[in-house]
């Protein structure tokens, strides 16, 4: 098997399991899913304003269309839009120490 499995490259691998209506799936890489031509026709990938990379898109499709990415993933997000302090935390009650 391992054999027969050496000498065919993943796509092929797939193509052909595929085709023979059979279970099996490679494990990829991050090129392997950048390059996965069903991936690129589904429109899964999205191009964020001022970055030169491309990202995967949400998984969901939303009455046909896929929501749009806001920001480059791992960016820092924008400011909040409203000037108001976020609340401040209260500190949970110390509890008291007892002694021997």
């Amino acid at each position: 098997m391992a054999k027969f499995f050496a000498g065919m490259s993943k796509r092929e691998f797939l193509t052909e399991g595929h085709r023979r209506e059979m279970l099996g799936y490679p494990v990829s890489t991050v090129a392997d899913i950048a390059s996965d031509p069903q991936l690129a026709a589904r429109g899964f990938f999205q191009a964020v304003a001022d970055a030169a990379e491309r990202f995967c898109g949400s998984f969901a499709v939303i009455d046909g269309a896929r929501p749009p990415l806001r920001h480059a993933p791992g960016a820092p997000l924008a400011a909040a839009k409203s000037t108001q302090a976020a609340p401040a935390m209260a500190e949970p009650p110390r509890r008291a120490r007892s002694r021997p």
